[in-house]
């Protein structure tokens, strides 16, 4: 048992590396790549890895290395205007929800299902459109700068619906003292951790920082990361919340930047790989080819939302028509949020595995027009 499972993890982890390595040179996200592995060697096609639950744990830990390390990566002091930034988040988050969740009940999906394709569809992963810009020389621009900038804020919107979505999932019932109860525990970790919890990960930092084990301080992150996911996930807030604001807690901390590269290694190096090739394990490519139609309607309304969300937040925010277009076309791509939603969700048994499978396509097709659609807008 255990020969196969490391035989799966060499050959899942070489293949990704191999195909993220591709994906990247022909103008793709690398998880496209890595998630396309998963795929090939799933049941869905040859069948030589089948899901199983240590490559599922080793997966979920990838999704918590993966969330931190986007947590440490949150410096707002760095972001260029946050007010505009914020506006064109909530514009394109919300109206991708709000169109995403209406486009799934119409096609008779039922509410969960359609407020997970909603929140799933939230965050923008732009790394397809800042390859495609630097690629034309665009990268310097004003409108990317705030582009990354609303990233960001989609991030921290994305994941603030996510630990509403699992407190729904987990109370069953929802009223709308209910509601009003997950939403203020939700915003009291946030407040809690990202204060109190910063003040005391910064003696902490610098007590192991002062240690002769040169390590010491990689391993007071992850158990920073570890506790307060546990934390997070006692009070049904999910532990991804956890993982991505123990992060952001660290960030603050004068060591972030000497942590990041180590954790990089064991996250992107093994982890994070894992979790994207486990994520295409998943998929059921005859579920897609059944769901045909729904997929469509999907993708053409997170499409739409991100553009004129993109388009329309910029335009309320002050910024010219032309710019305006330019971030919309920007916003498109779904990636990591996408996943990371979608996976929990099938694992939680929330959805079936052909709104999982659908979800999964449209991160494909999204990087995949992208580029394009840059492209004319930049011209």
């Amino acid at each position: 048992m255990i020969q196969d499972v490391l035989l799966s993890l060499s050959i899942l982890l070489f293949l990704t590396k191999i195909f993220g390595e591709i994906s990247e040179r022909i103008g793709l996200s690398s998880i496209t790549g890595e998630v396309l592995v998963g795929i090939l060697l799933g049941p869905s096609v040859l069948n030589i890895v089948a899901p199983n639950e240590f490559i599922e744990i080793i997966a979920m830990l990838g999704v918590l290395s993966l969330l931190f390390l986007a947590g440490l990566s949150t410096a707002f002091d760095s972001l260029n205007d946050i007010y505009k930034a914020t506006i064109i988040a909530l514009f394109s988050g919300i109206l991708s929800l709000v169109l995403t969740f209406s486009i799934s009940r119409l096609f008779g999906l039922d509410t969960i299902s359609s407020i997970v394709v909603g929140v799933a569809l939230i965050s923008t992963s732009i790394s397809v459109s800042i390859r495609t810009l630097t690629d034309i020389g665009e990268i310097y621009s004003k409108s990317v700068k705030t582009m990354v900038s609303a990233s960001v804020g989609d991030d921290i919107l994305a994941i603030l619906a996510l630990s509403l979505l699992m407190g729904y999932v987990n109370v069953k019932t929802i009223t709308g003292f209910n509601l009003l109860k997950m939403f203020l525990i939700v915003i009291g970790f946030y407040v809690i951790v990202l204060n109190l919890g910063s003040l005391i990960s910064r003696k902490m930092t610098n007590f192991f920082a002062s240690m002769k084990d040169e390590q010491g301080l990689i391993s007071m992150a992850l158990v920073t990361m570890l506790f307060i996911s546990i934390i997070a996930d006692k009070l049904n807030i999910t532990i991804l919340t956890g993982a991505f604001l123990a992060g952001m807690m660290l960030a603050k901390s004068e060591y972030s930047q000497s942590i990041i590269p180590k954790l990089k290694v064991i996250g992107h190096g093994f982890l994070i790989p894992i979790f994207f090739a486990y994520v295409g394990i998943n998929v059921n490519i005859n579920a897609i080819s059944s769901g045909f139609y729904l997929l469509i309607a999907i993708f053409l309304a997170e499409a739409i939302a991100k553009f004129l969300g993109g388009y329309y937040g910029s335009k309320f925010a002050g910024m010219e028509s032309s710019e305006a277009i330019k971030i919309g076309a920007g916003l498109i791509p779904m990636g990591e949020y996408t996943l990371i939603t979608a996976f929990i969700a099938l694992t939680m048994n929330v959805i079936e595995v052909k709104i999982y499978s659908i979800l999964i396509c449209i991160v494909f097709l999204t990087n995949i027009i992208t580029p394009r659609v840059l492209r004319f807008a930049y011209s």
